[in-house]
């Protein structure tokens, strides 16, 4: 598909979970050091919206279970609690800023 403007550089503040909705496709970004990473935005355990979560260090942890993400790459760091089910790895997307316009590559 390629690059699509998700925003403005403000639109991301440092330490901060952002959903952003892409063609459909829910995306969390996030500004860790002044960098921006983006992945996936739901848990792959049971859905949880990753955006809601709570960052911890680099990973977003998911607000259902607890399941924990990388942002920098989308690994699977922590596995749910909840004894039920698997989780997966997230798709990571490369993140671009044009100007003042961010850009996410899909």
């Amino acid at each position: 598909m390629g690059k699509v403007k998700i925003g403005k550089s403000a639109d991301f503040p440092p330490e901060k979970l952002v959903g952003v909705d892409v063609n459909g496709k829910m995306v969390v970004v996030v500004n860790l050091e002044g960098k921006l990473y983006a992945i996936e935005g739901n848990c792959t355990h049971m859905n949880g919206k990753l955006w809601m979560g709570k960052l911890v260090g680099y990973n977003v942890k998911c607000p259902e279970h607890g399941t924990e993400y990388d942002v920098r790459n989308g690994k699977m760091m922590k596995k749910p609690a909840y004894p039920f089910g698997v989780a997966y790895d997230l798709k990571s997307f490369p993140v671009t800023i044009e100007g003042d316009d961010v850009l996410i590559d899909v």
